[in-house]
């Protein structure tokens, strides 16, 4: 039964990390700048592929072409975090789906929990390498477009980039919350 109750709470956690890395990756505020008098913020998953200030006509229908060119003109850095997010997002997805089964699981608990923490863990170590990775190569994303060279006045991280670092904070509290369902359950069993 105690194990039953901590993953209901590792549920919640993981539902609202999930939510957190979700929202950091579809949001366009990974790095606010300012340029003469205009503000700019710009995602690592833009929903249009394009740079903030392109001229982009609205098209009801996705075109992947233009999000291949996007993404060919990253830098290696900046891919590398949509990589680790994506990743990151997929173990936190595979980690509330086997919560969900282990839930369900009532005489053999104790052997079915153990990926629950390898799942948590490869979550922390990805989301980890992507918000480290954007906040020591940032400054440079910007250097793309010799257009804003000039005119830059500020630049720091946004909202995004907090969601990131929240849901690795969360992803670090859930570790510890796998490992003690893991302990109830090899106590209550």
């Amino acid at each position: 039964m105690c194990s039953f109750l901590v993953q209901i709470v590792y549920g919640v956690l993981c539902l609202a990390a999930v939510a957190m890395t979700i929202t950091a990756m579809v949001t366009p505020g990974w790095t606010t700048f300012s340029v003469n008098t205009q503000d700019f913020t710009q995602g690592i998953f833009p929903f249009t592929c394009a740079w903030p200030g392109d001229d982009v006509t609205p098209n009801p229908i996705f075109n992947f072409s233009d999000c291949t060119v996007w993404f060919n003109n990253l830098p290696w850095t900046e891919k590398m975090v949509v990589v680790c997010m994506c990743i990151g997002l997929a173990f936190q997805a595979l980690a509330f789906v086997w919560n969900i089964i282990s839930i369900c699981a009532c005489c053999c608990k104790k052997y079915i929990l153990h990926p629950l923490s390898f799942f948590t863990f490869f979550a922390v170590i990805f989301l980890a390498i992507a918000v480290i990775a954007y906040a020591i190569w940032s400054p440079g994303y910007l250097e793309l477009s010799d257009m804003w060279a000039d005119g830059l006045n500020t630049k720091s991280v946004g909202f995004s980039f907090w969601l990131a670092c929240g849901a690795l904070g969360l992803n670090v509290i859930n570790l510890v919350v796998a490992s003690a369902a893991l302990c109830c359950a090899k106590s209550c069993c």
